[in-house]
């Protein structure tokens, strides 16, 4: 536990306040995602259209996320990316199993949650894509180049 809270507190040093909140925002995100309970019967199945796409956003949040923090820990000469996949992977599956416990537990909240997932998906992405889209670049550049030469 005292490596998590350490892991957190290096990782929030080196990327900042507004990677916190966007690492909160996908918490709450993943959670309300995973929500979804299972339908009951005479229950139409919901259209997938919409989904598809913000099931992209959803997966490419995290990846923007582990991105920013790997680089930021780079920038500072730390060994980061230890700490940086300790904290997203944290965050996903933490999620994902109280998302799960919603769901099985109060399939009513479960549905609302999941109906609402979408649209604070998207939000949550904007906002990840805001705060995290430098560092992202930079490690995906720093990656790219150094193979090229």
């Amino acid at each position: 536990m005292q490596f998590i809270i350490h892991a957190w507190t290096t990782l929030s040093a080196q990327a900042g306040p507004l990677w916190q909140y966007a690492v909160i925002a996908a918490f709450v995100s993943m959670i309300l995602d995973s929500a979804k309970p299972k339908r009951q019967e005479g229950e139409e199945k919901e259209s997938e259209g919409g989904r598809n796409i913000l099931m992209l956003v959803s997966l490419l949040t995290p990846f923007l996320l582990f991105a920013h923090a790997c680089w930021k820990a780079y920038e500072a000469r730390d060994v980061g990316l230890m700490n940086a996949v300790v904290v997203v992977g944290l965050v996903v599956i933490v999620s994902g199993v109280i998302g799960w416990i919603i769901a099985a537990a109060v399939p009513a909240l479960g549905r609302v949650l999941y109906r609402i997932a979408p649209w604070v998906a998207l939000a949550v992405f904007a906002f990840t894509l805001y705060v995290t889209w430098e560092g992202a670049w930079s490690a995906f550049n720093h990656w790219v180049l150094s193979r090229s030469a």
